[in-house]
């Protein structure tokens, strides 16, 4: 499922993880990991994992000695993204993958993004940043860091089949987030599955055909038999592309939108990338709440029964 690049550092294989492999992985990469892998690579921006063992090392050393144990694996990283100068050309966003990090977890932990011009002492400051969050948290957990090229969106929101959202797997709603506010249902039960070797690509404006890519979409996530999804997805230069997929794992919550609460916190002026959590961008995080739904009214699309 990966390959070592790198001490701590770990790349993704083309090949699927078998089931027996999936715990042992997601102690390594974390949870936030272990769902990328479920998608094609062709369907996901390219990126690199931080072990988990480099926070267990992190933790270990004394405050003042800290720097010093991020320093080779940063500099691994930059080295690494001087060779495939493709990957960080619009720079990187490092999000955290915890091991036990679930879906009621989204947005809990910190993402930060790098830009291009960015080098090796850089990258040491974001991972502190990042692992002194999540160690001020107080949770008992590990974490490994998501690496990932960044994508200048022009269109960002949400898919997915999650109990609190519909009824059955098939039936999905599909989100686009603001300024361009829209949403909606599709059935995928009929839909043919999109080609896991090719990018997701889709014409600019194009609604029709967008909505046309959620169907296919859910298709291949209902095909995979793992239970529902949700996944974050964006929008740049005629691809989909798809930035996290989370697994419900038997959640059981009333299929109600009053279930559901979106908050969104978003930096003046920031541009629109792809990002979780506390980042520089827009941060979205869909929760469990006891409330309405908080989003203005607009018109809601309906496709299939």
């Amino acid at each position: 499922m990966f390959f070592s690049v790198a001490n701590h550092v770990w790349a993704r294989q083309s090949s699927q993880p078998h089931r027996e492999e999936q715990q042992s992985w997601r102690a390594i990469v974390g949870n936030k990991a272990l769902g990328l892998t479920a998608l094609p690579t062709a369907w996901t921006p390219p990126f690199l994992v931080v072990g988990t063992s480099l926070y267990a090392e992190w933790l270990r050393s004394g405050p003042a000695g800290r720097a010093t144990v991020l320093a080779p694996t940063a500099k691994a990283l930059a080295s690494y993204m001087a060779q495939h100068p493709e990957w960080a050309e619009r720079g990187l966003i490092i999000r955290s993958s915890a091991v036990r990090e679930s879906m009621k977890d989204r947005g809990a932990y910190q993402s930060l993004e790098l830009s291009a011009d960015f080098d090796d002492h850089v990258i040491v400051r974001k991972i502190t940043e990042i692992f002194g969050a999540f160690y001020s948290s107080g949770v008992n957990d590990e974490i490994a860091l998501i690496v990932q090229s960044r994508a200048h969106t022009t269109l960002k929101g949400h898919l997915s089949n999650e109990r609190r959202v519909t009824a059955t797997s098939n039936h999905w709603m599909w989100e686009i987030e603001p300024p361009n506010d829209a949403e909606g249902r599709v059935n995928s039960q009929r839909e043919s599955i999109p080609d896991a070797d090719k990018p997701l690509l889709c014409k600019p404006g194009d609604r029709d055909a967008l909505v046309e890519l959620f169907r296919r979409i859910g298709r291949f996530c209902t095909e995979m038999n793992r239970g529902r999804v949700h996944l974050e997805w964006g929008y740049a230069d005629q691809t989909l592309w798809l930035f996290q997929l989370d697994f419900e794992e038997g959640q059981r919550t009333p299929s109600k939108f009053g279930n559901l609460r979106l908050e969104r916190r978003r930096e003046p002026n920031a541009p629109h990338s792809h990002s979780v959590g506390q980042s520089h961008a827009n941060n979205v995080v869909l929760c469990c709440a006891s409330g309405s739904w908080r989003r203005p009214q607009r018109a809601v699309v309906h496709d299939g029964a």
